[in-house]
């Protein structure tokens, strides 16, 4: 990796960032600057299951204010894979800990992912 380019690119996210006026947009920018904490609010070994739970996140309401979940796939120490289930983009732990409170949605607070992407 060329960090100077990486450097570069990770200054350009900021600034984008940091103008960017569109919720949607910025949680975006957010998520792949890889800054911040986000709420994992399950694991599965299946996808099929992790998919059912984001889509029972993204047509609840009372979780709409979190933005959209997303699954990531990873793979653990034992080489399984695992299907994260991922809700909300903040720039704190205490932001992330208040709206997993407020929302009582439960799952744990995590650094959010460079990668946002669904896997």
């Amino acid at each position: 990796v060329n960090l100077e380019r990486f450097d570069a690119s990770r200054l350009q996210h900021r600034l984008a960032h940091a103008s960017a006026k569109d919720p949607a947009l910025t949680r975006e920018i957010a998520s792949r600057l890889g800054d911040g904490f986000t709420l994992q609010v399950g694991a599965y070994a299946n996808r099929t299951n992790a998919e059912r739970r984001r889509r029972w996140l993204a047509q609840n309401h009372s979780f709409a204010a979190l933005g959209e979940p997303i699954v990531l796939q990873r793979t653990d120490n034992r080489g399984m894979r695992l299907y994260l289930v991922q809700v909300g983009h903040f720039t704190t732990k205490r932001d992330a800990k208040a709206a997993q409170l407020r929302t009582g949605i439960g799952g744990i607070v995590t650094i959010a992912s460079v990668d946002a992407n669904s896997g």
